[in-house]
């Protein structure tokens, strides 16, 4: 694009002369930026990589990379496929994307140094975008707790690993509810923390304004770990801060939860299935046995909220495809290699039904209203923070089922409204980024279901805390 043509976009209109001033004076500026060329981390790459062979289908690629001892030397973990870790390719659920990062992502790195043993990748969703594992073109996750049903997604490798003990926790992404929704088909814990406290350097971004890393574990204790691990100021990702001082996520665990006050929010529970209810509701007031304040509490916009985050998540899908992947601001871009491989990959319009359909949808909304359906969503967002903000002067924790339904079968989800059902419970907390976990409550229809934990912004150890007295309560 000319500098006529950029000058024109901004209404200024430039004489030639002057044009050719202010390219020159561009150009001499560009050659002087030279010197802040990123350069990607240096890292050992991982060795003996393998395609996954399980039975499950959870792994994209297996190898064992390690590097000494640390905090969690006992554990085997296994890593999101759009996730790096260094010399591993990178292929984001889609056979149209391979890209080999030397460098590894910021909490794959923090996982190797405090000497947990990265074990393999695990497939999901294509580019992140579904809730069941079934658009992943290496084929879908199997769920090792509910024959002939969908392990849940995006993460859903993630789910299948840490469901058939194949690793003792594994990394997942959580935009609406990624890490939560496998957690709870697969019957294993899922951990979301607030938002910005785990960097996203070295992850591909589907919606930077909500994407967060987590995990999904055998455990409220593995997942605490791996999280405490995680978490902190990255220099990669100018947009995450470090936690205030104070207890570990992982010193929550086995505390006592009495004098907590928790709300059921009524809303969530209106949106499930009255088995799911049940269940949950059940587990959730068993707290009260243990000193903890059990109430039913209203959400207003509850039902509504997820609208907001479908629209605001495809808008900046889109825009973030059309950028080649490149994520303003928050320092989680990748090296020009990468850039080039999502432009490669939107040249081949390799998309699937589902998120050809969703993206031009979208971006023909936003176009036609000019961003202001963007924007909308987003003021509507802003209100319901403030909402769930003033429940936290009241209440230490919220609760909810964690989807409305059990693990739907293989091929039952098809529609938005289908995708959006998954998310009804979990997408809300994206957007607000409050930390929220999963934690199995029981069994509907012999498959299981998660009950869901929402604390106050940067409580993640009350999330566990209330989490682990749940699954002390609902293990049999």
């Amino acid at each position: 694009m000319s500098i006529d043509e950029i000058a024109t976009q901004f209404g200024i209109e430039l004489a030639d002369d002057r044009a050719n001033e202010l390219e020159a004076e561009a150009e001499a500026f560009r050659e002087t930026l030279d010197v802040f060329e990123p350069a990607d981390p240096d890292n050992e790459l991982a060795k003996g990589i393998t395609t996954g062979a399980d039975e499950y289908d959870a792994f994209r690629y297996q190898f064992e990379y390690e590097s000494g001892d640390g905090p969690l030397h006992d554990l085997e973990v296994a890593v999101k496929d759009n996730i790096a870790v260094a010399g591993v390719p990178m292929h984001c659920g889609s056979r149209s994307i391979e890209f080999t990062p030397p460098y590894n992502a910021t909490a794959t790195a923090k996982l190797l140094d405090d000497g947990a043993t990265i074990v393999g990748t695990t497939n999901m969703d294509k580019l992140a975008y579904f809730t069941t594992g079934e658009t992943c073109d290496f084929g879908a996750a199997v769920n090792p707790e509910a024959e002939g049903c969908v392990a849940g997604g995006s993460s859903s490798g993630s789910g299948a690993a840490v469901a058939a003990g194949l690793v003792d926790a594994a990394l997942g992404t959580d935009t609406g509810g990624s890490v939560r929704i496998p957690a709870s088909f697969c019957g294993t814990v899922g951990f979301k923390p607030t938002y910005r406290s785990v960097s996203r350097f070295g992850f591909v971004d589907l919606a930077p304004s909500f994407d967060h890393i987590g995990t999904l574990a055998d455990s409220v204790e593995t997942a605490a770990r791996v999280v405490d691990s995680m978490t902190g100021v990255d220099v990669n990702d100018p947009s995450t801060y470090a936690r205030s001082s104070g207890p570990s996520v992982a010193d929550g665990v086995g505390k006592s939860v009495s004098e907590l006050n928790v709300g059921l929010v009524a809303e969530a529970f209106d949106l499930s299935t009255a088995p799911v209810a049940e269940t949950v509701r059940n587990a959730a007031e068993k707290l009260s046995e243990h000193g903890c304040t059990v109430d039913s509490v209203s959400v207003p916009g509850y039902s509504e909220i997820i609208y907001a985050l479908t629209t605001i998540e495809s808008c900046e899908f889109a825009t973030l495809l059309l950028n080649n992947g490149h994520v303003y601001g928050a320092g989680t871009g990748y090296s020009e290699g990468w850039r080039r491989v999502v432009s490669e990959f939107v040249s081949s319009g390799d998309y699937g039904e589902h998120l050809a359909k969703s993206l031009v949808i979208n971006a023909q909304l936003l176009n036609a209203t000019e961003g202001k359906q963007y924007v909308a969503a987003q003021n509507a967002r802003r209100d319901f923070v403030r909402t769930i903000r003033s429940l936290f002067e009241t209440y230490d924790a919220l609760i909810t089922p964690t989807t409305p339904t059990p693990a739907p079968e293989l091929g039952d989800v098809d529609t938005i409204d289908d995708l959006l059902e998954t998310e009804a419970n979990t997408g809300p907390f994206n957007l607000t980024g409050h930390p929220a976990i999963s934690i199995p409550a029981g069994r509907v229809g012999g498959r299981p279901i998660g009950l869901q934990v929402v604390a106050g912004w940067n409580d993640d150890p009350i999330a566990a805390r209330i989490g682990s007295a749940i699954e002390r309560i609902s293990t049999p």
